[in-house]
């Protein structure tokens, strides 16, 4: 009888190992798994210096999300060649073209909260919590990032220790619906 529980005991530790190891290989495979480059190799520096992230992002105060810039935004202010590096003419070229087809330019989100979550930027933004304090230094990079760049910083245990320190709301249903 001891054998048979020592086999059963054995037989559910491998399945535990197996279980445990195919785990790690799907978390291993999806940190490795190669990423898709963003459609323009936009500068965030060099934009920064000319306009506010809400010219950009124009949804950012006024609702839940910050929005993506549209063809149509960037149009407003690209007119022609505007750089001297041949490899910014190269950009500008592509980004003449979403502008002439009136396509909108295809990014790449770099931040998603689940589904059951609400994040209002529209709230942070009129507390003056500044852009970099969840989204990093990303105003001073030279290249799109094409993963979040401080993807911690939107983790629910960050929300939380920031609500805490802002003494702001940290009821369970101003965030999760």
């Amino acid at each position: 009888m001891t054998g048979r529980c020592f086999g059963q005991r054995k037989a559910w530790l491998l399945i535990v190992v197996v279980v445990a190891l195919l785990g790690l290989a799907v978390v291993w495979r999806s940190r490795s798994a190669p990423v898709q480059a963003q459609p323009l190799r936009f500068n965030h520096a060099v934009h920064v210096k000319e306009a506010k992230c809400t010219k950009c992002h124009r949804a950012v105060a006024k609702g839940e999300r910050a929005g993506t810039p549209t063809t149509k935004n960037c149009a407003s202010c690209h007119e022609g060649e505007q750089s001297k590096d041949p490899e910014d003419i190269k950009e500008e070229a592509k980004l003449a073209q979403y502008i002439e087809r009136k396509s909108e330019i295809p990014w790449i989100r770099l931040y998603s909260v689940p589904a059951h979550t609400f994040f209002p930027h529209q709230a942070h933004v009129l507390a003056k919590v500044e852009c970099e304090a969840c989204h990093g230094p990303i105003g001073k990079e030279a290249v799109l990032p094409v993963r979040a760049p401080n993807p911690e910083a939107i983790r629910m245990k960050a929300c939380v220790d920031c609500h805490a320190r802002q003494k702001a709301d940290n009821d369970c249903l101003a965030c999760h619906r």
